[in-house]
């Protein structure tokens, strides 16, 4: 089957957006794409792949948006005329369905990890309420909180096994009731998160695809499953978490350069500008030198300044602000 032209991307461009008409299919041959639901990133993509076939699988919308992290190049094929084409024995098939596995495990991946962050949040509250019993309990004095919540941490931290998220739900909720909070844990938690919880994914598995009676139920298969997981994602969105390290590295990567260096000067020019002007002027000087001694090692393009904003002790406000920047620059 032949495709019926070529695209080319530059970095940052846009391949297709979510809600958008799904009409073409594409099979990347040169650079990386980064794949997103609303603004979180769902992972990234390298040559040799399709991307793009859900919604044509589906005849649905657009599930996901898909940025160019690098330039990039590809071939573009009609999507209702190759949902009509391929088989499971025809080779292009196997790419195409091997492309769609790839990306269910990434996606299943990638809520399986925003889903643990949810539970080490939950554990934190349940630490909170059990380390104030146990002060209270004990007459210890107030200052050792700190020390007791820590403690406390580190044990709970130990039961969760990070297999399943459902069942390590369930064994916090079990410790809060062993400790007699289980009220105060679970008002805590509802107010913190509303209704969230994590979703079972046993049953998202992929069969292997000899089992399957021919490529449109392949196909349809993996797609729903993988649409499902996605839109879990769209939760992890409004509980207010913190970005996962592997997420941030990415927004970082896909961002030029010279936007997030100037958001990091500004934030220090508001940090320092009170101080003396040689003060300052140390500062700055001291910054430039460190960014151009990693620039010369990694190369500039894809240096991550979170590390340099944390030995400025600007690490929160920088994340907060590249936050802000990367939904700016999402909607261009």
């Amino acid at each position: 089957m032949e495709y019926v032209r070529t695209r080319s991307l530059n970095k940052g461009e846009k391949l297709f957006h979510e809600k958008d008409a799904s009409t073409e299919i594409y099979f990347l041959r040169v650079g990386t794409l980064l794949l997103l639901k609303g603004d979180i990133l769902i992972g990234q993509v390298k040559p040799t792949c399709f991307v793009g076939g859900l919604g044509p699988i589906l005849g649905s919308s657009r599930v996901a948006s898909v940025i160019a992290k690098t330039p990039a190049s590809m071939d573009v094929y009609n999507g209702k005329e190759m949902m009509s084409k391929l088989t499971l024995q025809s080779e292009l098939g196997s790419k195409f369905l091997r492309s769609l596995n790839e990306r269910f495990d990434m996606i299943r991946e990638r809520v399986n990890d925003y889903q643990y962050q949810y539970l080490e949040e939950c554990m934190k509250v349940l630490a909170v309420h059990v380390s104030e019993k146990r002060i209270i309990e004990k007459k210890l004095p107030f200052s050792d909180i700190k020390l007791v919540r820590r403690e406390v941490e580190v044990a709970f931290s130990q039961l969760l096994t990070r297999k399943d998220a459902v069942e390590d739900s369930a064994a916090l909720s079990r410790m809060a009731g062993q400790h007699s909070v289980k009220e105060k844990y679970e008002k805590s938690v509802a107010t913190r998160f509303r209704t969230f919880s994590p979703m079972d994914l046993k049953p998202y598995k992929i069969p292997r695809i000899d089992t399957f009676t021919d490529f449109r139920a392949a196909a349809l298969s993996i797609a729903e499953k993988s649409v499902t997981l996605i839109r879990h994602l769209s939760d992890h969105q409004n509980l207010g978490l913190s970005r996962l390290g592997s997420e941030v590295s990415l927004i970082e990567e896909t961002m030029p350069f010279a936007m997030r260096e100037q958001i990091l000067k500004e934030l220090m020019l508001g940090k320092y500008a009170k101080g003396s002007l040689d003060e300052f002027k140390r500062t700055v000087t001291e910054f430039d030198r460190t960014v151009k001694a990693l620039a010369e090692e990694g190369g500039q393009t894809e240096l991550v300044l979170c590390p340099i904003a944390k030995k400025f002790g600007l690490d929160e406000q920088y994340m907060k602000a590249l936050q802000a920047k990367w939904k700016e620059f999402l909607t261009k």
